[in-house]
């Protein structure tokens, strides 16, 4: 178990919105945090592997690609999973401001955002706080409110069709897996062509690209966060190889997954 952990040494706790901390935890089966009646709330993304959280008992079980949010005055509880825990990026905060936001968002109880990027944000604000800029905070409380519109955003999103959502709650859970359309048909009882119908009418993209946009969010994720090579990469992914890993992923993002890499350790 490991964390780089950050404090906004600075901050004023009784200050309408007040960050405490900040950083990335490297899990293992023992990690376990229980906070009831939690003074404070926090926001976390999933870089890597599963686990359960419980808000006020209710349990949600996020992983690789999801973010949640668990507000103050409210029993935390969450756990990484023995088998595959989770790598994490978080930040905890607190005030009344920050209740006000998630309210306004209509965010203030629900908990798990499946499939929501947030992992730029918080590793801007980590940076914010490791770097103990004097400005830490604004940046940090616009960050935030950015984190918050996200999730807003994700909340109104309406499911059009059970069996549109119940295609992307499997792709959800199973993208790193090899998966075809005859997989996605079987699961739902429908013919390929029903399935890309309704799944294109409540999520504006057929579920090949779905499933595609979630691996090439995790590669980037990877690229960033690990010294994996490209080859295993793909192989992580499900490709077929790492050349058309390669090529697919120029093609979503104007730059080869090496070029990526090297962009962003340049920019850090």
């Amino acid at each position: 178990m490991h964390e780089d952990i950050y404090p906004f040494l600075s901050d004023n706790a009784e200050a309408p919105l007040s960050f405490l901390l900040a950083g990335i935890s490297y899990c293992d089966g023992s990690y376990r945090i229980s906070r009831p009646a939690s003074g404070l709330s926090c926001v976390e993304y999933i870089l890597s592997g599963t686990g359960t959280v419980l808000l006020d008992g209710k349990p949600y079980y996020p992983s690789a690609g999801d973010t949640y949010f668990l507000p103050q005055g409210h029993d935390h509880l969450y756990y990484a999973s023995a088998e595959q825990p989770w790598v994490k990026l978080w930040v905890n905060f607190s005030g009344p401001l920050a209740l006000a936001m998630a309210k306004g968002y209509g965010i203030e109880m629900r908990c798990r955002f499946p499939g929501l990027y947030t992992g730029d944000l918080l590793r801007s604000i980590l940076r914010a706080a490791e770097e103990r800029k004097e400005n830490a905070t604004l940046s940090a409380t616009l960050l935030l409110h950015e984190l918050f519109f996200r999730m807003g955003r994700a909340r109104e999103s309406r499911v059009l069709n059970k069996t549109a959502a119940a295609l992307r709650d499997f792709i959800d859970q199973h993208y790193s897996e090899p998966i075809n359309a005859a997989t996605l048909a079987g699961v739902v009882g429908k013919s390929i062509s029903q399935c890309n119908r309704v799944f294109v009418r409540a999520y504006g993209e057929t579920p090949h690209q779905y499933l595609l946009g979630r691996r090439m969010a995790l590669a980037r994720i990877l690229l960033e966060s690990s010294s994996m090579s490209v080859r295993d990469i793909s192989s992580r992914l499900s490709f077929c190889d790492e050349y058309y890993f390669s090529n697919l992923f120029k093609q979503k993002m104007g730059v080869s997954p090496v070029a990526y890499r090297l962009g962003k350790s340049r920019a850090e």
